[in-house]
């Protein structure tokens, strides 16, 4: 997109988002509501039309509808990592989740407020609040934990532990995507150019042929369905130059739509978990971003010289 396609994108992806927030604090509201015994305000109708108005004016799929198709999120996953963002985005939500779970904001006789309370997101009020409520989004398998897009912290009782939603995911959401800071560092953005000579471009248009039939599902779950049979297949390229072999990778990615980054092979740790989350990591990074990975793998060959 062009500067001004990517102005209106933000502004119309902040609009999105806000509208998918306020869908969100109206359950807290309604659930509030039922607890005090109250009359609910019925809202849903109106606050969904605005979703729906906000999503027909996006010059492009928004970012909270890339990532939910990406990671094959449920309505009520969808709205538990909302509730997450809402703590960083909506100065309201503190208070409201506080009082959905049983408590009040105390003014401490003149003094300055406090909770009295948990005002933070957690899964006991997901379950209560939010509709369509399922158990297994909870399970360490599920999307939401498996990729980390919510960190779970500490406590007595899962239920109960404090929900916040992973850095890079909320920039994500809010339009400013970026590597993950994890990955700086380790992960080199590569540019595609357009000086291959003849023998490269042929390779190149050989490897974007291989992928292509894989391409779309690799800019959405190919990564993410394990144990599935979608993901592209795995090229090696062989030669001393490693210019010329980065380029070529490059070039075929950029005819496909996706980012080429690369990742020296001695970067990878040795620990078993410490190799897991990086990959895990990873592959979320590259399904946020649309990238794929070179494993650079000539400095091995050279020690092993």
């Amino acid at each position: 997109m062009n500067t001004i396609a990517t102005n209106n994108w933000d502004v119309a992806n902040q609009r999105y988002l806000a509208a998918a927030l306020a869908t969100v604090r109206n359950a807290l509201e309604r659930h509030i509501a039922r607890l005090r015994g109250a009359v609910e305000v019925e809202e849903q109708q109106t606050l969904q039309q605005a979703v729906d108005e906000a999503a027909s004016a996006m010059p492009a799929s928004s970012a909270l509808t890339k990532l939910c198709g990406a990671f094959d999120l449920s309505p009520f996953e969808h709205d538990v990592l909302l509730l997450c963002a809402g703590m960083e985005l909506d100065g309201s939500f503190a208070a409201l989740c506080a009082a959905a779970q049983g408590r009040s904001w105390d003014e401490g006789n003149g003094a300055a407020g406090r909770y009295t309370g948990t005002p933070y997101p957690t899964f006991s009020l997901a379950l209560a609040a939010l509709p369509g409520a399922h158990w297994d989004a909870l399970t360490p398998s599920a999307p939401l934990r498996h990729w980390r897009l919510i960190v779970v912290g500490t406590g007595n009782a899962l239920t109960l532990c404090p929900l916040r939603i992973d850095e890079r995911v909320l920039h994500y959401l809010a339009g400013a995507s970026h590597l993950d800071e994890r990955l700086v560092g380790i992960i080199t953005p590569l540019v595609a150019v357009d000086d291959l000579v003849p023998s490269q471009r042929v390779l190149a248009e050989r490897l974007a042929a291989a992928w292509s039939p894989l391409a779309g599902a690799s800019r959405r779950t190919f990564l993410l369905r394990r144990g599935e049979a979608h993901a592209m297949p795995i090229v090696q390229l062989c030669g001393e130059d490693v210019a010329g072999k980065h380029a070529i990778a490059a070039v075929a990615c950029d005819a496909l739509g996706l980012k080429l980054s690369s990742m020296p092979a001695d970067a990878l740790p040795t620990v078993p978990g410490e190799l897991e989350a990086l990959t895990r990591l990873w592959e979320r990074e590259a399904a946020l971003s649309e990238r794929a990975l070179l494993l650079d793998g000539d400095e091995l060959d050279r020690a092993d010289a």
